[in-house]
């Protein structure tokens, strides 16, 4: 015997086919946003995910996409060509990629403290650069031997007086005294070197306390956006500026915001990342996202001295501060 409907279902289910029709039509009218992240989905990037959580980019009138970054993946080219919006993506890249000729700026950074560090056992007697000579040095080849070439530099340590050796993403060598120093990343694997080492403890030694100040994640977009639509990328900054003040102050639910995307998918694991990012987001001088003008100019003079740069170029062609201004001057 078939069962009929009763007036009541009926007029439920035609209820919540209005709201999903509505909810279509919604999203139909939202402008389709494109974010590439630097790296693999975790909490270094919990502010853009609180943001869509939290409902800031619906509010500006954004459908916003992450994808992850990874090895072999060119950012860079997807933001010149348009077919990526945003991105996240290290300083020093962004000038390297200027100099090379790319139309791309950045808008704001989100890491205000690099997280490239150097790390040494707590008992090797090594606690800041000045204690490298006679010992073996691990250093990841690219931009961070510019960093660590300028903190050398800026002490007076003679790179000859120690060994340098490449670092391979392997801890096993620092671990079984092979390398003294290592390089690590404070936001990331430094967290786990730390649970591989017991109850031994480290001297984390910053290049930003010895006078390197490098940006680290920071947010790029294509001058041919900003020159077409300066609307949505003031739109999509004010949510994602948003979203990193909410994650700093709430970090319960900026890692509910951060699982469902996280490709480690440990609770614990992504709060110590968070609370390790939070530092380098939140400085206590200027505001989340904030950028000067002198840290870019330190960062250009420091990149062309060791021969990264294809070009000399104006470094204030590699970013912009009009949208920061606009969102702060509003508040």
């Amino acid at each position: 015997m078939q069962r009929k409907s009763s007036p009541t279902r009926s007029i439920a289910l035609a209820l919540a086919g209005f709201v999903l029709i509505l909810a279509g039509l919604r999203a139909v009218g939202l402008d389709q946003v494109t974010v590439q992240l630097k790296w693999i989905h975790q909490a270094q990037y919990a502010g853009f995910y609180a943001a869509e959580a939290q409902g800031f980019y619906e509010e500006e009138g954004i459908d916003v996409t992450f994808i992850p970054g990874g090895i072999g993946i060119d950012i860079f080219a997807g933001v010149a060509d348009g077919s990526i919006e945003f991105a996240v993506v290290g300083a020093d890249s962004i000038i390297d990629m200027r100099s090379q000729g790319m139309p791309i700026k950045a808008i704001a950074t989100t890491y205000r403290i690099n997280p490239f560090v150097l790390v040494a056992f707590g008992d090797s007697g090594i606690a800041s650069p000045y204690d490298f000579p006679g010992h073996v040095v691990a250093v990841t080849p690219g931009y961070s031997e510019a960093q660590f070439g300028a903190m050398l530099a800026n002490v007076g340590v003679d790179p000859a007086s120690f060994a340098v050796v490449p670092y391979q993403y392997d801890d096993e060598p620092f671990l079984r005294g092979d390398v003294d120093v290592q390089v690590s990343f404070a936001a990331g694997s430094l967290l786990p070197l730390r649970e591989k080492i017991g109850d031994r403890t480290l001297n984390i030694i910053w290049p930003d306390d010895y006078g390197v100040h490098f940006y680290s994640d920071t947010i790029i977009v294509s001058e041919g956006l900003i020159a077409d639509d300066p609307q949505l990328v003031l739109r999509f900054l004010r949510a994602t500026l948003r979203g990193h003040q909410f994650a700093i102050a709430n970090l319960e639910a900026a890692i509910d915001a951060t699982m469902p995307y996280a490709a480690v998918p440990d609770r614990d694991v992504q709060m110590s990342m968070l609370e390790a990012s939070i530092p380098l987001i939140f400085t206590g001088e200027n505001v989340v996202g904030w950028m000067r003008p002198d840290v870019w100019e330190e960062m250009y003079q420091i990149l062309n001295q060791h021969g990264f740069l294809a070009a000399p170029f104006d470094i204030a062609d590699a970013y912009t501060m009009q949208f920061l201004e606009a969102i702060y001057d509003d508040e």
